[in-house]
């Protein structure tokens, strides 16, 4: 590729030009092609979940000795370690030393279907290296898993369990990848929602997302409550507990009420994920809106120039593309998305909670953007990211990136520039042409899903409903975050999902962006790009 270059928000993305795909050649054969310079730029960022050996054979840094179980080093799950073993001590290139390091130990707690791949490096002295993996429970419960290496080698974790990782070399010095936590399977989805439930993350309190294995040969058990609406299957949903220690509605709470239902709605999900008819169980996670600058101005859209926008407008300006923005709704009559928005039936609005919705009523056909406070003013955030999306080119403010795409307006979030989970799962599978609690379908399903929105929390629900997209055609971008973490955010971190972080003016990190493994693309431009778009490639060819 010529370069490739991103833009900071989640609604804009940049993608290069593809010599191989584009072009054709021609003249004789014998003619010698000229040589082409290319220049890259970018920034790395080191994963938090990346560790190294801690005896590897680098000595300038110190060591602490990992060679037995109780000197086992704790790594995090998920984990990429770097490492280096040795069966004997020598020196090779006629300078350089190694030592005898014959065994590295880690300890970790994992998931059933997880796995811990060893894949090891040719030894410094030439030659095929060897190495042996094993994985051991701590308490001792099962027999060890063994693989000699030669290659790549995978061992899948049989059940939950605190474990020791033992990595041995045979072949003088060498150093391995150890990848700790990936999923053996797409199935192994579910595993993670067993998973604590982070202090910081909100959901609402009463109510939980399940599936149930009634349909698997379980023997059906009378539940705690009822479900509220059902996902694309009969047996997973939104479900209410009836409890009568959480308030039902809209009802002023203190903050010790609060406190209490949060507390007795993760009681009630624990008490579900240990029934043997329940294959996961999970909050309603709440995910809100993130705060975004106003350019009302062209000549104050300092981001356009930094991605080369315009010279991406010499090549297309996103006609014939569809992107569904998931977000407090729009302005219908706004006049930078006059003749911008798609047909009447094919936008929505998903916001299912009369408390907060603001509009009178649950979900509907209109997807207007009522505002999103009750007192003092709105963000009409999601005015302002299909605006900045494909605002028309008309003489007036602002002017959307790409300018002759069309926008399906889904509104999800409702008071406060919240919404939940499962509202979120709904409004996904509509604007991918999939089954929903509408009842519904758009004319056409979008090209694009764009989500400026998140927060802390895994659902398997969610994640599902994401990877149903996907393999249903569409591309979806959701932004990092702007808590200046490394930490998982939702739906950004769901795999397959392009994470757009945060730059300024500057080109460099926002203070406020999330950062990290998760993480896909930030903005960096310096030469000529293509709008992001489904069709950029096909267009620019």
């Amino acid at each position: 590729m010529r370069s490739l270059s991103f833009t900071g928000k989640a609604f804009m993305l940049t993608l290069a030009t593809t010599l191989t795909a584009c072009g054709g050649g021609g003249g004789d054969s014998g003619d010698t092609p000229a040589a082409v310079t290319y220049t890259l730029s970018g920034s790395i960022s080191i994963p938090s979940f990346t560790q190294v050996d801690s005896d590897s054979s680098d000595v300038s840094v110190g060591t602490t000795s990992n060679n037995s179980e109780s000197e086992a080093q704790i790594i995090s799950n998920p984990a990429i370690v770097g490492g280096y073993v040795s069966d004997s001590s020598g020196a090779y290139d006629g300078e350089h030393s190694y030592r005898r390091d014959l065994v590295d130990y880690y300890r970790v707690k994992l998931l059933a279907s997880q796995t811990v791949k060893l894949n090891a490096e040719a030894s410094a002295k030439g030659g095929v290296s060897t190495q042996r993996l094993t994985l051991s429970r701590v308490d001792g419960a099962t027999d060890p898993l063994v693989a000699t290496n030669i290659g790549v080698k995978t061992l899948t974790v049989p059940a939950d369990g605190d474990f020791y990782i033992k990595v041995e070399g045979f072949s003088g010095p060498s150093s391995y990848i150890l990848v700790v936590g990936e999923a053996a399977s797409s199935s192994a989805l579910n595993n993670y929602s067993a998973l604590s439930i982070p202090a910081q993350a909100e959901f609402a309190p009463g109510e939980a997302i399940i599936r149930y294995k009634a349909a698997k040969g379980y023997s059906a058990q009378a539940l705690p409550g009822y479900f509220l609406e059902r996902f694309g299957d009969a047996n997973t949903g939104l479900f209410r507990f009836d409890d009568a220690q959480i308030v039902q509605g809209p009802a002023l709470k203190s903050l010790a009420q609060k406190v209490d239902e949060r507390q007795r709605t993760i009681e009630l999900i624990e008490a579900l994920r240990q029934r043997p008819d329940i294959e996961f169980a999970e909050p309603n996670y709440i995910r809100k809106a993130l705060e975004t600058p106003s350019d009302p101005l062209y000549g104050l859209q300092w981001h356009y120039p930094l991605i080369s926008l315009p010279s991406a407008w010499d090549v297309t300006h996103g006609s014939g593309v569809v992107v569904a923005v998931l977000d407090t709704g729009v302005l219908l009559t706004h006049p930078d998305l006059s003749g911008r928005l798609v047909s009447a039936n094919d936008d929505f609005d998903f916001v299912s909670s009369l408390s907060s919705s603001l509009d009178g009523d649950g979900i509907d056909s209109d997807p207007t953007d009522p505002g999103d406070s009750v007192f003092g003013s709105s963000s009409f955030h999601g005015a302002h990211v299909a605006g900045t999306v494909a605002a028309a080119s008309n003489s007036i403010g602002g002017v959307g990136v790409a300018f002759e795409a069309k926008v399906m307006p889904i509104r999800v979030l409702g008071q406060g520039g919240s919404g939940s989970d499962a509202d979120l799962v709904q409004a996904i599978r509509f604007a991918a042409g999939l089954s929903n609690a509408s009842g519904t379908f758009p004319s056409r399903r979008a090209d694009i899903i764009n989500m400026s929105l998140g927060g802390a929390g895994f659902s398997t629900a969610l994640g599902v409903a994401v990877q149903d997209a996907l393999n249903a055609g569409v591309i979806v971008v959701a932004a990092a975050g702007n808590e200046n973490t490394s930490s998982p955010f939702y739906p950004a971190a769901y795999p397959g999902v392009i994470s757009v972080s945060a730059v300024g003016s500057d080109g460099l990190k926002a203070p406020y962006s999330n950062y990290g493994s998760a993480v896909d693309v930030a903005a960096l431009a310096e030469t000529s790009s293509l709008i992001w778009m489904e069709t950029a490639n096909k267009t620019a060819c």
